[in-house]
Formats: C-alpha cells, structure tokens, sequence
C-alpha cells in the first residue's frame, strides 16, 4: 500500500480482505462483491466519488482523490 493513498488514509492496512466496494459506477449506485484482486481493479477504474469498502475488519470509506 502507497504510503499517503486514499485507502491507507481511510485505514486500510496491509493483509486486509476486500470483500464488497459500494460506490457510483455509470451514474448508478452499485455494490460489487470482490472475489479477486482482478475485480478490485476493475471496479475501482469506474468509480466515480467515494467508495465504501467492506473488510474483514469492517467498513472504511475511501475518498476520491481530488
């Protein structure tokens, strides 16, 4: 993880399980369950704004870059 990214600002850390990322994709509020480090990348190229994220741990909201 990128020292400053979105995703360690929101309190991701290494080793943390991506299950389920909610955000707007094609103007459409979307929830996309990930299976694969594949499906992370692809869902994470369309979001349009913020994205809930939902770990092992728990929910973190990842912010859009400005």
């Amino acid at each position: 993880m990128e020292s400053g990214s979105p995703a360690e600002q929101a309190g991701l850390h290494e080793g943390d399980v991506i299950n389920e990322v909610k955000g707007a994709i094609k103007g459409q509020l979307t929830s996309v369950r990930i299976e694969s480090v594949g499906d992370f990348t692809t869902v994470t190229a369309e979001l349009k704004g913020n994205a809930l994220v939902r770990t092992n741990r728990g929910y973190v909201v990842i912010k859009a870059a400005p």
